[in-house]
């Protein structure tokens, strides 16, 4: 077991072998990601596997955690909103919004408020369903009294380079578990919604067949 654990530990001295140059010159601008993606898979992706990198480490202390671990799930969260714009559901968010909204970095008054009603409508009708998503709505709400310009946690120091966490006593493990929570949820809304908009394409492509089968011709 002892040599498994040392085998998993970051190697620093490891030199970046990874840019292999294709024909086409727009492939060589982007790094695995599809060029008909947004970059909210591959960004959430990276920032949650960091997240848990950090986390898991014991050689880091909490207190040189602290403010990469609030740094990326600020962003994170805000991306797992924004991927929610996108989604090709039939009752999604309004163009109006989405044109407006979409780049906004204020989590209550500009995701969370376009992207509720999406989650609230295709979840169901059930009390259990609609606890959870009240359960979120609060736990980001209070993310926002904390962070309503959403600079808080993108930048660590005011203006005046003063560290806005200094002499406050933080609970990591219970900072990790509360946000990764709001992660889960968002991702597993996002999943359902694509599920979901697969069927609702399926059930219009095969409208559209019957329709044009059914054309009388003669």
């Amino acid at each position: 077991m002892g040599d498994i654990a040392e085998e998993e530990e970051f190697d620093n001295t490891l030199k970046p072998e990874f840019f292999i140059f294709t024909s086409h010159s727009s492939e060589n601008c982007y790094l695995w990601q599809s060029l008909l993606d947004e970059g909210f898979h591959v960004k959430i992706m990276g920032y949650t596997e960091v997240i848990d990198f950090i986390y898991q480490v014991d050689s880091i202390s909490n207190e040189d955690k602290l403010y990469p671990l609030i740094f990326m799930f600020r962003n994170t969260i805000e991306l797992c909103l924004k991927i929610l714009f996108y989604s090709r559901v039939e009752k999604g968010v309004s163009q109006k919004a989405f044109k407006s909204k979409r780049k906004s970095h204020r989590i209550k008054k500009d995701l969370w408020k376009n992207v509720k009603d999406v989650i609230v409508n295709y979840s169901g009708v059930s009390d259990e369903e609609l606890k959870t998503t009240e359960l979120v709505e609060k736990m980001l709400f209070e993310i926002n009294e904390l962070d309503k310009n959403g600079d808080i946690f993108r930048y660590p120091t005011s203006y005046s380079l003063e560290y806005r966490f200094n002499n406050r006593a933080l609970d990591l493990s219970n900072i990790y578990v509360y946000l990764k929570a709001i992660v889960n949820f968002l991702e597993g809304c996002d999943t359902e919604l694509d599920a979901i908009a697969d069927v609702e394409q399926e059930i219009r492509n095969e409208y559209e067949s019957e329709t044009y089968f059914g054309t009388d011709w003669c």
